[in-house]
């Protein structure tokens, strides 16, 4: 899942955390082409360790160099404007929000045909709880004639 927005950097071992402990928290290897660089813990119960805030995000580097090569990518990478939030954080949750959506949408195509039109909102597709097939892509595109659709089930790796 390298995708160019994230440059070499993608996320292994996503595990999103129970509400209970940190909403939106989640933990995950940070990869550099394919190889580890990182592990990353975002988010805890604040009863266990009162010194941090409950939305903290931890990235242990395997060495300084891969720290300071990931803060240098990311300020390459030009993720958007700044705001309060370090530009390195944002980073690392947008990968993780766009791992997991990638990951939700791998396993949906599985069992089901996956597609949307350009009227649908970012993120939405629909869903027919059909495996695909090419002669189901047919009707489907027989009956949205004229429409320009977008299979999930194409994506396939480079979601």
């Amino acid at each position: 899942m390298n995708n160019k927005m994230f440059g070499p950097y993608s996320l292994r071992n996503l595990r999103p955390k129970s509400a209970k402990v940190a909403e939106d928290g989640f933990t995950a290897t940070l990869l550099r082409n394919g190889h580890a660089v990182a592990q990353v813990d975002c988010g805890f119960d604040a009863l266990e360790d009162d010194d941090r805030e409950a939305d903290d995000l931890v990235v242990e580097f395997l060495t300084q160099t891969e720290m300071d090569f990931f803060k240098t990518s990311v300020i390459q990478l030009g993720r958007g404007p700044e705001t309060d939030t370090p530009r390195d954080e944002r980073f690392l949750r947008d990968l993780a929000e766009h791992t997991y959506h990638c990951q939700r949408l791998a396993a949906l195509c599985k069992h089901n045909t996956v597609f949307r039109t350009p009227t649908d909102p970012p993120g939405h597709w629909r869903q027919i709880r059909a495996p695909y097939r090419p002669a189901l892509e047919s009707a489907i595109r027989r009956r949205y004639q004229g429409t320009q659709l977008e299979f999930a089930n194409h994506m396939g790796a480079g979601m």
